[in-house]
């Protein structure tokens, strides 16, 4: 709770702001004012964090390597609390720290002074970095490269791993914050608001040059991840040049290293006639490279499924339009990667639950709901490794496959959805087994009284396991957050999107509590950190309001039994921006993150941009969702007419797949009231691309709008009149839902004639179908609009079949 408060605080807007008339001078509210809320924040969650890792550092366990007589557990209540709040607010002090840059930077109207602020960030990196390297003990593992630490003469320092551990992951840390200053000073070499594209296949190739040089680096890494897991320690305790600790010949990390795996190694992986056993590669004799058959599964699959994914998109008229094959419900290419992830997850699953000895000795084995327990909580790590590939929206193995994040999200919470349940069952079948050993209480979070005996397994002797207590902590808070709230996405965005903020405890917990996890975690992981650093990046360019107008058209509601018609006026919030990003804008029809923190610090939200990629200005068309929400409060701004310079604009993006409707003959697209935004930016681009003799093989474009009232169709008249003499025929057909009580439709508006009702999509395809022939290339139909709306044209195209409609819907939902 004291997590989310914190989150809440840096977030929220004040309601009297939302609410209360500007100031009369028509400035917007100055966005420095929740700078010293933010400061305090920072402030006061980094002190907790840092309090709260020395007092775990003075444990016994860290400092004495483990239980002692007088200590047998080897830590106490306050210490593990004190671990737990370091967990806890450091995200908070890291998304406090990363807001308040943010608005440091946009507040500074001063080049030098940005650039001096950048500096400050360098300064604040490097000393990060020298934290990590010599306070905490980074230097243990990073002096030697982790990987030539065997080489090295063994050392007394970190008995237990923990402070090379957590001391080379600050050293990481600092790291990133060095390239992000470095990137702060790069974004002061570029002009503000440049101009867009000069022709739209300049963005289409560096798309393609970047989707390609993903793949090619992704196949590589992937291998060289295999090694790296066959090479280094599974579990952080091993991280250590001591060797007394364990009673071993030599230290923790040479004894890993130079160990063999598999049925008969020095260190016993599997039981006697096990399918699935670890092959052993010999380089020296001080370097083993063990090939667990977990993490070759894992890494074979995301080899073999990124390969094909890349092929497809290298080749989308041979081996992408033979996945892109509608089967049933589905696609050949997702039935296929559900089978190849089904085969995956049951050799898997059989490695975990039959073949695998326990703790090298077996002594686990024994008991079926150790062994299930255990089983569930690889598969659950396994599954977590897997989700955090596609949760960063520039992640290189969607740029491979040629697919946009918003488009994989399904994949993102299907591996969730497995994710928790792998989880309850681990947390569920535990909870039997502690009741089995008679000591349920173990099940409980914040228990510094957990007992679970295991040496020996049924001993009286309690567990000196710290990260499980401090597991259990985690994860009933998560539990909530990932299985309850999602739920309520619809009805309550920022619910769900704060309360996923929960990862940033989770992940790090996991990577305390289990062996194996950084096998699995640690490459999404890493992509999803320069993903954020990248994002906040992109936020940190300057962007130029130059225009906020409200848009006002007047509609009426449906009229129904019992319920008469009534006036509910569109209100649209039209804005007008330059930013650098307009060169990155690749396709018609992307979007981008927005966030105006003089309405909310920490609301981001996603809309279309309704310009061409070719404008040298970018557009979005805002509509209103009601008072008090973040799109209200957009345009209670604008009418009351808010000078555009003294608004503050964060932008992250543009987010969205490469679409060229030069590429096909006949292209439709249908939108539903607000909709219309990334119809407007295709129809602006081919027009542009047609007048400067780039209209490729387009022949017929034809856009079907459907509005409450001819008059939201006048709204964006000035956008859709793109001229005659195109190269192409272009045909506008908008349909007006609704009337006022006792009037008929209007039958036209400044786009042309309108029609009363809705369209009928069999009709619409129908008759584009009729100069389609055998050969030839299937009709481009995109929707975006209303889920019934989009329904009805994707059951009118799957009725004309795949070979004659090539149908995608372009609404998200987030």
């Amino acid at each position: 709770s004291l997590f989310g408060a914190a989150i809440m605080a840096t977030s929220s807007a004040p309601r009297d702001e939302a609410r209360s008339p500007l100031r009369s001078d028509k400035s917007a509210a100055p966005v420095g004012q929740r700078l010293p809320l933010l400061l305090v924040t920072f402030a006061v969650s980094f002190v907790i964090s840092a309090a709260g890792l020395k007092t775990f550092l003075m444990s016994d366990f860290v400092v004495k390597g483990g239980p002692t007589p007088d200590n047998p557990r080897s830590y106490i209540l306050a210490e593990l609390l004190a671990f737990i709040g370091f967990l806890a607010f450091s995200p908070v002090a890291a998304i406090a720290a990363m807001s308040s840059l943010l608005t440091l930077r946009k507040v500074q109207t001063s080049r030098t002074r940005r650039s001096i602020m950048a500096v400050a960030v360098l300064a604040a990196g490097a000393a990060l970095a020298a934290t990590g390297f010599e306070t905490l003990e980074g230097r243990e593992m990073i002096s030697c490269g982790f990987v030539w630490c065997y080489a090295a003469a063994p050392s007394q320092v970190d008995p237990t791993g923990f402070k090379a551990t957590v001391g080379s992951g600050v050293f990481g840390l600092g790291l990133l914050v060095m390239a992000f200053s470095l990137g702060l000073l790069s974004l002061e070499a570029r002009s503000s608001g440049s101009e867009g594209l000069l022709e739209l296949g300049t963005g289409v190739r560096r798309h393609d040059q970047k989707r390609r040089l993903s793949a090619v680096l992704l196949l590589l890494a992937l291998p060289a991840l295999l090694l790296l897991c066959g090479l280094l320690p599974n579990v952080w305790d091993r991280f250590s040049r001591t060797a007394a600790s364990k009673g071993l010949a030599a230290h923790s990390l040479k004894y890993f290293m130079q160990a063999t795996g598999g049925i008969d190694g020095t260190m016993k992986s599997e039981k006697p006639g096990a399918w699935l056993v670890t092959q052993n590669w010999r380089w020296s004799d001080d370097v083993v490279v063990k090939l667990f058959p977990d993490t070759v599964l894992f890494y074979a699959f995301l080899e073999i499924s990124i390969f094909v994914a890349a092929l497809a998109a290298e080749f989308p008229k041979s081996v992408g339009k033979v996945l892109a094959r509608r089967v049933g419900p589905g696609t050949v290419g997702r039935w296929l990667l559900a089978a190849w992830f089904a085969i995956f997850l049951g050799f898997y699953v059989r490695y975990w639950a039959v073949d695998h000895l326990y703790h090298a000795d077996g002594k686990y084995n024994k008991f079926p709901l150790e062994v299930a327990a255990r089983t569930c909580g690889c598969t659950a790590v396994m599954l977590l490794g897997l989700l955090l590939l596609p949760a960063s929206k520039s992640s290189p193995v969607l740029t491979a496959a040629g697919i946009s994040w918003e488009s994989a999200l399904w994949v993102h919470m299907t591996l969730g959805i497995l994710f928790l349940l792998a989880a309850c069952g681990h947390v569920v079948i535990y909870f039997a087994r502690f009741v089995e050993m008679g000591h349920a209480a173990d099940i409980l979070p914040f228990n510094a009284g957990f007992f679970y005996p295991q040496n020996p397994v049924g001993g009286k002797s309690p567990s000196d396991n710290w990260a499980v207590p401090m597991m259990s902590a985690v994860f009933w808070p998560s539990l909530v957050c990932f299985g309850v709230f999602p739920w309520f996405r619809r009805s309550s965005y920022e619910l769900f999107r704060y309360s996923h903020y929960m990862s940033l405890v989770l992940v790090p917990a996991l990577l305390w509590h289990a062996a194996n996890v950084w096998y699995f975690v640690l490459p999404g992981l890493v992509l999803w950190c320069v993903d954020r650093v990248l994002r906040l990046l992109g936020a940190c360019e300057i962007v130029l309001v130059q225009d906020l107008e409200p848009l006002t058209a007047e509609c009426w509601t449906d009229a129904r039994p019992g319920q008469p018609s009534r006036p509910l006026p569109e209100l649209i919030t039209k804005v007008t921006f330059a930013w650098n990003g307009q060169q990155r804008v690749h396709s018609p029809g992307m979007y981008v993150l927005v966030n105006f923190p003089q309405i909310s610090m920490n609301e981001w939200h996603p809309f279309s941009l309704s310009s061409s990629p070719l404008d040298s200005k970018a557009t979005l068309h805002v509509k209103n969702m009601g008072k008090g929400s973040f799109t209200g409060r957009l345009n209670h701004l604008a009418q009351a007419g808010v000078a555009p310079g003294s608004l503050v604009m964060n932008i992250q993006g543009p987010y969205g797949p490469k679409v060229d409707l030069c590429k096909c003959p006949r292209a439709v697209l249908v939108a539903g009231g607000i909709g219309i935004t990334p119809m407007v930016s295709a129809i602006r681009c081919a027009a542009q691309q047609g007048r400067a003799g780039q209209a490729g093989l387009l022949r017929r474009l034809r856009l079907i709008w459907v509005t409450r009232s001819a008059a939201v169709a006048d709204l964006l008249a000035e956008e859709l009149s793109v001229g005659d003499n195109l190269p192409f025929e272009l045909q506008l057909d908008i349909f007006c839902s609704t009337s006022s009580p006792g009037e008929e439709a209007p039958s036209s508006c400044l786009l042309g004639p309108v029609k009363a009702g809705l369209p009928d999509f069999n009709a619409v395809l129908a008759e584009e179908a009729q100069a389609v022939t055998g050969g030839s290339q299937p009709i481009f139909v995109r929707a975006c609009g209303p889920p019934p709306m989009v329904a009805a044209c994707a059951k009118a195209s799957e009725a004309m079949g795949e070979t004659t409609v090539d149908f995608q819907p372009w609404s998200f939902v987030l």
